[in-house]
């Protein structure tokens, strides 16, 4: 659940105005914008609300598949384990209008941009880092906040989200290098993408 509005100023005016936002402490700014994270297996979600895989989708690091029986991964992910990958709780299933549509339709954009084909986690989590952000920025979270500190807390959260992933992909129970080439366009690019976010 979303913070509210008188704790989201207190923090801008802790960190000495929109100039620095950027300094605010990790906790502090996913607390704003109610951003629970963790391992998939150990995120608790409400009714609602889906486990989102950031950085890259589980359906990346194999060859079809997301990680079942008889799923082969791609060179270089032998260590990913969609169950211990880095996850958000977000809103909904895929539905449209929720967060998890939005995110999976902007990471199938990226997927499918400069003709296809293989890019790396690296490339991956900076597309998912931009497409957070913006997520944050357009959706529901801590809604009486308004431009510009929105968009600099947005930008804030999501590089704490990015730092997750990172620390994520280098512990040996998920380890995948960030060169590593992920399989190309593992998500459907859908002709209708959500214009807006619904209310959490």
């Amino acid at each position: 659940m979303a913070s509210s509005a008188a704790m989201v100023q207190a923090l801008i005016v802790k960190a000495g105005g929109i100039g620095g936002i950027g300094k605010l402490d990790c906790s502090e700014v996913k607390a704003a914008f109610g951003i629970v994270s963790g391992r998939y297996k150990d995120l608790d979600i409400n009714k609602g609300e889906n486990r989102e895989h950031g950085g890259a989708p589980a359906s990346s690091f194999y060859e079809s598949g997301r990680g079942h029986a008889g799923d082969v991964k791609l060179d270089g992910c032998g260590s990913y384990d969609p169950a211990n990958a880095w996850c958000w709780n977000v809103d909904d299933g895929q539905t449209h209008n929720t967060e998890h549509r939005y995110l999976t339709d902007r990471m199938a954009e990226f997927q499918s941009s400069n003709g296809g084909g293989q890019k790396t986690l690296t490339e991956h989590m900076d597309a998912y880092q931009k497409a957070a952000e913006d997520c944050l920025v357009d959706g529901d979270r801590a809604r009486d906040l308004k431009d510009p500190e929105r968009r600099e807390m947005a930008k804030r959260a999501a590089e704490c989200m990015r730092e997750e992933q990172e620390a994520a992909f280098a512990k040996e129970d998920c380890k995948v290098e960030g060169k590593t080439k992920l399989r190309a366009q593992s998500l459907p690019l859908r002709s209708e993408r959500p214009k807006t976010l619904r209310r959490r």
